[in-house]
């Protein structure tokens, strides 16, 4: 058991840790996933930045064809500017200074937009100076061919062919009309010269007109002449600075094509770098994803190493809580067992003649051993308590009279330490509750208990006010106050924890579990109630808690309290089936008192052959016997076909209390079930029941009782009542049985049989049990264990030989009470 709870704290520890490990692969995730982003961003941004520069090359070709476009339009001015001179047409001269804006404006533009490249804004100031001459240049072969010139020769012809006209007066009017006429139409002008000139006579004025026309033909090609060598020169010009923009223009285009190239080598060499460098982020990232899966891996292990750690820590604990339930159902049967002599014994005093006195004392005792067996039962039902299992009954009882009870169970010891009890009752209260009067006395004793053990003088005082009423309903809320010792502020919190006292040392100086005040807690809890405390160091303590009752009437009182009547069941035939000799004689000697006949059984098998030959009105079957148990025997008499032999009631006989238990037998077609040992109210109570016979008993609780290894013979002699015969067979039959089944055990351990070890320290326990050998009795039920479960056996030898040396001298005591009775006769 103790390797059992090291690995069940050995796998806590390591689930503590199981919280990393469960979530590495999602804190692994997180990096690679990070990396996978910050990669995915970082290449993105690069190859972005490159195809937005490719993008920008190739949505904007103006940039690389804008100086070429320059050079179209000043090759187009040019020919304006020729245009114009051979035709003399304006539209020509207009187009021409259109063109010059339009170049004046690319022109700009162009500079604008590279003015911040230092390695070609020289190359386009000088582009700039070049365009600049080259139009000016332009503008003078305008100017060189300017039609005035000529129109300013004609003119001056027409000037001297005027002066000559006027000294001719015989020619006619029409001679000189017809003269203007074609000078117009040669020079294109419209001179209106109506008025009569003067003639000289004396000079041949078609010699004079033809020697100036001479003279203004040689000075118009003198001037021809000199305009054509400008017009050459300026020509000249005109091809030097063309050729130095086309110059100008080639090496923008090549710096142009140089500039795309590098830019295209830097993608390039950019693009590489990306690669590379997502690269070495795949493969990291491709690392990890190893890493990652590894841990997956590793966790996936873990987690089925978990899982099956958690399934067999679960088996464990529920077979820890199996055997703690066994355990508990055993030291529960083990600790009822003197309980039933005390209740027993008290029965039959109470049915005596009594002083008063003696009554009330009794009474005190009947109802304190009631009390101390349903207590002992619900603490020792640990897991019931701590799933909060408990149920509450719901019955008519008597407030007061419960209160009366409580007073006078906890008033002796009151009385012991000088200590007045006052009860101080709301007149309001009810006469009749319905509700658990068995949980309203557990918390009261618990209360005014506490109340006493930590008061040394002064008083005790219990209220019991009507919180709140209704037609149905009530709260009632009852305060326990002491003039003890008090509680510090700090503590207060923790006394209401299971098995916590206030101080370290009260368990010293006052004694005591710790159990009484979270019991409380829990039954209110389960009623619905609360509780409350205040309290001051020296001062003393309150406590109030308020419980909720349902209105009672007197119909819903039980009166439990009925006088036993005297009995007969001559007529009835009981089979008992125990392979315990001590417990078939008790039974008898109760069966025996009130006219019953009998026969035995020691196993199932027996009770079976009995049965069937038999004619039997009930079986009392012992669920534990050699050769065939309770149960299976039940099964195979329930498949008998004789007349009400399969239908006879069959009650079962044990110490097994649990309600699994309990459906167990139920199922395997027991009756009905009396809980082992006892009492003969009960066992006439489970006869009345099962027989419907007419009459009526006093059930009483089992209950514990301390002993040691003297024997102890008074209550034996007790349920003899004076039957020397009786008490003398009881006698015989514990040593009997006690030898035999001591040597059988023995025999048993030496063969390592330990099933039959076992069951033999089973037969001979309740016997030493009865007659007050509680350590043996222990020890037995140690060894009974041991050989069930195979679990510690390393303790046997010790065991063993310490129920030998016990059971050798609880022998000896038997027998020489046995002398004593002899020497007596």
């Amino acid at each position: 058991m103790n390797n059992t709870y090291f690995r069940v704290y050995e796998l806590r520890h390591h689930m503590k840790k199981r919280f990393f490990s469960e979530y590495r692969p999602v804190l692994l995730m997180l990096p690679i996933i990070a990396v996978v982003v910050i990669t995915a961003w970082f290449a993105y941004h690069r190859l972005s930045g490159i195809v937005t520069e490719i993008k920008t090359e190739i949505n904007h070709p103006e940039r690389r064809l804008d100086v070429n476009e320059l050079l179209s339009h000043l090759v187009d001015a040019e020919n304006h500017v020729k245009s114009f001179g051979l035709t003399n047409d304006t539209i020509y001269l207009q187009s021409f200074y259109d063109k010059i804006q339009q170049i004046d404006t690319e022109l700009a533009e162009i500079i604008e937009t590279n003015r911040h490249n230092e390695e070609v804004a020289g190359s386009f100031d000088t582009l700039q100076s070049a365009v600049t001459t080259k139009i000016e240049l332009l503008n003078e072969l305008l100017v060189l061919r300017d039609p005035d010139r000529s129109e300013q020769a004609i003119t001056q012809i027409e000037q001297e062919f005027e002066s000559v006209a006027s000294t001719m007066n015989t020619q006619p009017k029409e001679e000189e009309e017809e003269k203007k006429g074609l000078f117009r139409n040669i020079f294109n002008r419209n001179k209106n010269k109506k008025e009569p000139t003067e003639t000289k006579t004396d000079e041949n004025p078609l010699e004079k007109i033809h020697s100036e026309v001479k003279q203004i033909k040689r000075k118009t090609q003198r001037e021809e002449a000199s305009l054509k060598s400008v017009e050459l020169e300026i020509i000249e010009q005109d091809r030097l600075v063309t050729n130095k923009i086309r110059s100008i223009v080639d090496n923008l285009e090549e710096w142009e094509a140089e500039n795309l190239n590098w830019k295209k080598e830097e993608a390039t060499n950019h693009i590489n770098e990306t690669n590379n460098q997502i690269a070495w982020i795949l493969a990291i990232v491709g690392v990890l994803l190893v890493v990652m899966a590894a841990i997956i891996i590793n966790y996936i292990r873990n987690s089925l190493q978990y899982r099956r750690a958690l399934r067999n820590a679960k088996n464990e604990a529920e077979s820890l809580a199996r055997t703690k339930e066994k355990f508990l159902a055993n030291m529960s049967h083990e600790i009822r067992t003197p309980m039933n002599a005390i209740s027993g014994f008290a029965e039959q005093l109470d049915q005596s003649t009594l002083s008063t006195t003696q009554k009330e004392q009794v009474g005190l005792i009947r109802k304190s051993s009631d009390h101390m067996l349903y207590l002992i039962n619900d603490i020792l039902d640990l897991n019931k308590l701590q799933a909060g299992k408990l149920k509450l009954e719901t019955t008519g009882f008597k407030p007061r009279q419960i209160i009366d009870e409580v007073v006078g169970f906890v008033a002796g010891r009151a009385h012991e330490k000088g200590l007045e009890i006052k009860v101080d009752l709301d007149e309001k209260i009810p006469e009749v509750l319905k509700g658990d009067p068995f949980r309203l006395r557990q918390i009261l004793i618990n209360l005014l208990s506490n109340a006493i053990k930590f008061t040394e003088n002064g008083y005790i005082e219990l209220k019991g006010v009507v919180a709140l009423i209704s037609e149905t309903q009530i709260d009632i809320s009852f305060e326990v106050t002491d003039t003890g010792v008090g509680i510090s502020q700090e503590n207060i919190s923790r006394i209401f924890e299971e098995f916590e006292q206030a101080e370290v040392s009260t368990a010293r100086n006052y004694g005591g579990t710790g159990l009484g005040l979270s019991i409380t807690k829990m039954l209110l809890d389960l009623h619905g109630g609360s509780i409350q405390i205040q309290s001051r160091r020296s001062k003393g303590t309150t406590i109030k808690c308020k419980i909720p009752y349902g209105i009672g009437r007197e119909t819903d009182v039980e009166h439990s309290e009925v006088n036993t009547k005297k009995i007969d069941l001559k007529n009835v035939r009981i089979l008992i089936a125990d392979d315990e000799a001590f417990n078939r004689k008790l039974i008898i000697s109760i069966l025996r008192k009130y006219g019953a006949s009998y026969a035995e059984a020691t196993n199932g098998k027996e009770a079976i052959e009995q049965v069937k030959q038999g004619d039997f009105d009930l079986v009392l079957m012992d669920i534990r016997m050699p050769v065939l148990g309770g149960v299976d025997a039940t099964a195979q008499i329930r498949k008998l076909t004789q007349k009400r032999k399969g239908s006879i009631p069959i009650v079962a006989t044990t110490a097994a209390v649990m309600k699994e238990d309990q459906k167990k037998y139920s199922d395997a077609g027991f009756t009905s079930f009396l809980p082992k040992p006892f009492k003969e109210g009960e066992l006439l109570q489970t006869l009345k029941n099962m027989l419907n016979k007419d009459f009526s008993t006093e059930i009483e609780p089992e209950e514990a009782n301390p002993a040691d290894d003297q024997l102890n013979f008074e209550s034996l002699r007790e349920m003899s009542q004076d039957d020397h015969t009786f008490y003398r067979d009881m006698l015989e039959t514990f040593v009997e049985t006690t030898s035999s089944g001591l040597t059988s055990m023995l025999d048993a351990y030496s063969a390592k049989d330990w099933i039959k070890m076992a069951d033999y320290a089973h037969k001979i326990c309740s016997p030493c049990k009865h007659l007050g050998a509680e350590v043996l009795y222990q020890e037995l039920k140690q060894i009974e264990e041991i050989g069930r479960n195979k679990e510690n056996s390393d303790q046997l030898p010790e065991l063993i030989a310490s129920a030998e040396h016990k059971g050798k001298r609880a022998i000896d005591q038997a027998k020489e009470e046995l002398k004593k009775i002899s020497s007596r006769g």
